[in-house]
């Protein structure tokens, strides 16, 4: 871990004077409820109060209870949803985080470890929804037992997040533990065994499958551009009662151009509820759409668009770091296939740009751009 524990006390001094907080919880995701099963949890971090924030280079510690529980070996890390290498956009042609780490000991404790290598480029923007960080593998010893899971919020080897910068320590907010049978007597609310998405051109097709239902009520389908903030775009009804497989299918008609994240939220009739893994789909809409040209540009950019007409649509101007500097055209389209020309370009500073492209119904093409 790099800068983490350098000026501690200074900062936790400082960290205090402002209302910057966070809240942890866990989310049980796997309980095989036997000897030598598997059990699974998975890490999620808000904002507590105060501003959004970006998530720096961070160590999160938390006790479990090593009569019942051995963190799987070598590696109890089963999936980083975010602030990994592998799972952010590359900064000036490097990752934005190195590949993250996890230890778990014999005495009951229990680290994720996130390292950021590009200071103030963290990713994604932490606000008020549940973002998952990592989830936790556990070997089940005793099904007896029960899990015990309680973050560390005192020194020595307490929970300590920075924000992007690498140097604003975040305030403790609320850190919720999970203690809960290890014999699968508080199951999941539905037994999901499969869960894929198809990219069908221009919706995406998802489908599920539940090996066996108690007392489920419905699944809830949630869609995200950033893979943290997701909303609900749809509902489908649970079988209920079932000890056999059944099959579900939902079609999500308006994904958006680039990268679109999906998920399910099983609900049963108690209002319990669990999430299944994230499902990543691209669509390039800006393949058969949109064409920006010249590239590199100078003083002026045509715009040639192939959709619908009468659709409303945003053109928006981003410099690299993605601040909006400027709406070049905002309106409905008069016919399915239109030019747009924009001029006074030579104003802006040489560099890397982005030309946004949204619909009212919110499909949006992002086209990156070189001015000379």
């Amino acid at each position: 871990m790099k800068k983490l524990y350098l000026f501690l006390a200074f900062l936790c001094g400082a960290a205090g004077a402002t209302a910057q907080t966070y809240d942890l919880q866990f989310v049980p995701v796997r309980n095989d409820g036997i000897a030598a099963g598997r059990y699974e949890v998975r890490l999620q971090i808000r904002k507590g109060s105060g501003p959004d924030f970006k998530v720096g280079s961070s160590n999160i510690r938390f006790n479990y209870n090593d009569q019942g529980l051995t963190p799987l070996t070598p590696d109890p890390l089963a999936a980083e949803h975010h602030f990994d290498d592998g799972l952010n956009h590359p900064t000036l042609g490097i990752p934005t985080y190195t590949d993250m780490t996890s230890t778990g000991t014999l005495n009951g404790l229990a680290s994720v470890n996130i390292d950021l290598d590009v200071p103030n480029f963290g990713f994604p923007t932490i606000s008020t929804a549940w973002v998952d960080i990592a989830t936790f593998a556990f070997t089940i010893d005793d099904p007896l037992q029960s899990s015990q899971l309680v973050f560390r919020t005192s020194a020595p080897g307490n929970t300590v997040i920075f924000a992007d910068n690498e140097f604003t320590l975040l305030t403790q907010g609320t850190f919720i533990p999970l203690d809960e049978p290890l014999d699968g007597a508080a199951p999941l609310p539905i037994d999901l065994v499969e869960f894929s998405a198809k990219n069908d051109r221009t919706q995406a097709l998802l489908f599920w499958t539940t090996a066996s239902e108690k007392q489920g009520s419905h699944f809830e389908v949630e869609h995200a551009l950033d893979g943290a903030v997701f909303k609900k775009i749809g509902s489908v009804e649970a079988k209920g009662e079932s000890s056999v497989a059944t099959n579900y299918a939902f079609v999500h008609k308006s994904p958006t151009g680039g990268i679109n994240y999906y998920r399910l939220k099983m609900i049963d009739t108690d209002g319990a509820f669990a999430y299944s893994e994230t499902r990543v789909l691209e669509f390039a809409f800006d393949q058969a759409g949109v064409s920006v040209s010249p590239n590199p540009f100078g003083s002026f950019l045509e715009m040639s668009l192939s959709w619908e007409a009468h659709t409303e649509i945003t053109v928006a101007l981003f410099d690299a770091q993605g601040r909006q500097l400027q709406v070049l055209w905002h309106g409905p389209l008069s016919a399915e296939r239109q030019t747009l020309r924009f001029e006074g370009l030579d104003q802006l500073e040489q560099g890397v740009y982005f030309l946004r492209v949204q619909s009212r119904e919110g499909k949006v093409v992002t086209s990156v751009l070189i001015n000379q």
